[in-house]
């Protein structure tokens, strides 16, 4: 750690793992880092970024919006991968007939996943008894 900041986050330095110098004495590749928890999740997540002052990114907000573009990465790698299959290509020859067949996509990943909170919620209502025995 080279310095701590108002907002919690650290600036430090990062080095290519080739460069041989263990001394260092090269300076390294200066980065800020945001060291956060996620509710529901074990472990302390860790987001290193160029954007050094604090001012311009509050580390909140920086942990905010990467918690966001993972969410976004999640659905785009289960319509590749699910929805899609490996192969996926958008069938239009034009820029406005791709973009409708990506929103098709995210409707159908929507409606899928509606699908699966309802049914688990169903089921889990469903499985209580009135003695409070849950059925298996």
């Amino acid at each position: 750690m080279v310095e701590q900041l108002p907002d919690d986050s650290y600036l430090t330095e990062i080095f290519d793992r080739n460069d041989i110098d263990i001394h260092h004495t090269r300076r390294g590749v200066p980065v800020r880092a945001v060291e956060y928890t996620i509710a529901g999740h074990e472990g302390v997540y860790r987001l290193l970024t160029t954007i050094l002052d604090p001012d311009k990114a509050p580390a909140t907000e920086l942990a905010a919006l990467y918690a966001q573009r993972w969410e976004f990465e999640s659905t785009l790698d289960e319509i590749k991968t699910h929805l899609g299959g490996p192969r996926l290509v958008l069938r239009s020859q034009h820029p406005e007939g791709a973009e409708q067949e990506l929103y098709g996509f995210l409707l159908v990943h929507h409606a899928i996943r509606q699908g699966s909170a309802t049914a688990s919620h169903r089921r889990t209502s469903a499985r209580a008894q009135p003695d409070g025995c849950w059925l298996r």
